[in-house]
């Protein structure tokens, strides 16, 4: 259940899209930016079935503007905020289907 939920997933989009918002995109092109983009990812996600490590690794060139939102990524502890979100959802699911026996 908690890797099946896709709230961390639209909060990732919303987070993108607000981004852009940010930098003076208007919400409805940054939407369609990150749409597009996304379903993109997913597709040569789906066609290639390659390791995630893989595609991040292809997309990021050195010196370039993709490793630079990784680093900024990383000094948050994204992937370790993500990681323990999951945790506590698997936390969660266990409480309540302890609490239904």
């Amino acid at each position: 259940m908690a890797l099946s939920s896709p709230t961390i997933t639209y909060m990732l989009f919303q987070s993108i899209v607000d981004a852009g918002v940010r930098a003076g995109i208007d919400r409805t092109a940054a939407t369609k930016i990150v749409y597009q983009t996304i379903a993109g990812a997913m597709e040569v996600w789906k066609i290639r079935q390659a390791p995630p490590t893989e595609l991040i690794s292809e997309a990021s060139t050195p010196g370039g503007i993709s490793i630079e939102s990784l680093y900024t990524l990383e000094t948050y502890a994204f992937k370790a905020g993500i990681m323990d979100a999951v945790d506590s959802a698997i936390n969660r699911a266990d409480e309540l289907s302890r609490a239904v026996k």
